[in-house]
């Protein structure tokens, strides 16, 4: 997957109940009522400048490191929520359980 995120591929894995994805730069995701939560997990050893909009957790300006479970299990309360990040690559799950 880091592959094609290095080339401009969207590139995601589906299964049953999740839908994972990586991502380096400013995303949109739309609310998708199959998942109810939505994740964030550093691939990098720190992604700086994380900020989350439209969730019933927001960040503003974070640095997330590797380790950090402050990510974990958040929820997309708005149609469009936004996830914007500085540097590195971040781990998007959303997840039905």
């Amino acid at each position: 997957m880091k592959e094609a995120l290095e080339n401009n591929i969207k590139a995601v894995i589906v299964d049953r109940n999740n839908e994972i994805q990586l991502i380096n730069k400013k995303t949109i995701i739309k609310k998708d009522n199959k998942y109810k939560y939505i994740s964030i997990i550093p691939l990098t050893t720190e992604v700086t400048g994380v900020t989350l909009k439209g969730m019933k957790y927001s960040l503003n300006n974070y640095n997330l490191k590797i380790g950090n479970s402050l990510g974990i299990s958040n929820e997309q309360i708005e149609e469009n929520a936004e996830i914007e990040l500085s540097s590195g690559i971040l781990i998007i799950i959303k997840s039905r359980d």
